[in-house]
Order: structure tokens, then sequence, then C-alpha cells
């Protein structure tokens, strides 16, 4: 929506009162609503990144509230009053505040209220993601190899896939075999890290290090 389609429908007593950067910021938020069918500062994390993405830069949670209620108090907007069940709120909870128990939703004038939750969606999606991500692992193997956590699971998917009797195609053996040589890379690496570690320490030591 173009900023002066939307001052058509900005009560006009309403505008005098404003500065356009304001009016300019109502007319992005009024747009994603109207897009994304509703937002709310508890709910919607895309929202609040919206914001920050326009302003370029971090905005309180009470400032987008109050532009939200600004909105609906002059008929842009209609705020919802909900009741926010089963969600964790973790950064607060890390910071010793309370997960709210209401909220309010806000959707274009006299529409009707999605009751959807971002947030289970948002989770719902990435537990997906993950269950895939590792149904892939254990079916083909790690993805790449830059750590000796990854290592060790390689180990573990190589041990078990030799139990099983695997037979490897010559794809797989392509990946496989850069696999396997980062992973000696990561433990030659290490283990000369240990090495000169333990030499430089015996030495402090006056010990013989015995390497």
């Amino acid at each position: 929506m173009e900023l002066e389609e939307f001052l058509n429908i900005v009560p006009h007593q309403q505008q005098a009162r404003m500065r356009r950067s304001t009016l300019e910021l109502w007319c992005h938020i009024y747009a994603y609503i109207e897009l994304q069918g509703f937002a709310d500062t508890v709910d919607d994390l895309e929202f609040k990144e919206c914001i920050e993405g326009y302003k370029q830069k971090e905005v309180p949670n009470s400032t987008v509230m109050a532009h939200l209620r600004r909105m609906a108090e002059c008929g842009l907007l209609t705020g919802h009053h909900l009741r926010v069940r089963g969600r964790v709120d973790l950064l607060g909870a890390m910071m010793g505040s309370r997960s709210p128990t209401h909220m309010v939703r806000y959707t274009l004038h006299d529409r009707e209220c999605p009751l959807r939750s971002k947030t289970s969606e948002d989770s719902q999606r990435a537990t997906a993601a993950s269950k895939q991500v590792k149904e892939e692992e254990e079916r083909e193997g790690p993805k790449e190899v830059r750590t000796l956590d990854d290592v060790s699971k390689l180990l573990r998917w190589l041990e078990e896939k030799r139990q099983e009797r695997l037979v490897i195609t010559s794809e797989q053996s392509e990946r496989l075999n850069k696999l396997v040589a980062d992973a000696s890379g990561i433990l030659r690496t290490t283990d000369a890290n240990i090495q000169k570690l333990y030499i430089g320490a015996a030495m402090r030591s006056n010990l013989d290090p015995g390497v």
C-alpha cells in the first residue's frame, strides 16, 4: 500500500497531530496486517522483525504496542483480547519474568481474528526439519565433518553400517571418502595440538615430555 492511499483512510484530525515519519510507519504496519491477517507483540515475532527492519533499529515492544493501540483508537485496526495458553517465553524465563497470559491481537477493522499460534507453528516446523535432518543423517551419514563431535557421529554411523553390511554405492563412496579425509585431518590437528600443549606444560615443569 502506498502512503497516499493509506492517508485516504486516516482521519484528517488524526493526520494533523502526527509527523509524516509516524504516518509512514503506520502505513507499513497497516500493509503488514493487510497481507498477514493480523499482528501482535507476543506471538508474532515476524511482525517485530518487520518493524525493526523498517526502522533499522531495535524497537521496544511497548512502542510497537502503543502504535497498534493508537491505530485502533482512530478506527484503522481492531484489537482482539486473547488468552495465551501453553506458550513458554524462554527469554522471559531466563530474565526472571513471567510469560504473558493475555495479549491483544490486531486485525484490520471488522475482520475476524485468526486464533492460530505462529509460535507453535514455527516450533512444529523446526521440529519437523530437525527430524528430517536426523533421518537423513541416519540413512546417509553426516553431511559434513568439521568438529570432533562430527567425527564421533561419523564413526558411529560407519560402525552401524558395518554391522548392517551396508553396500556403498559409487556416489556414496565419493562423499564418504571426503568425510573420512576431513575427519582424519581434524584428528591429526587435534593430536598435534594436544602434544604441543603437553610439551609446553612439561617443559615449564622441567619434565621430559617423552614424545
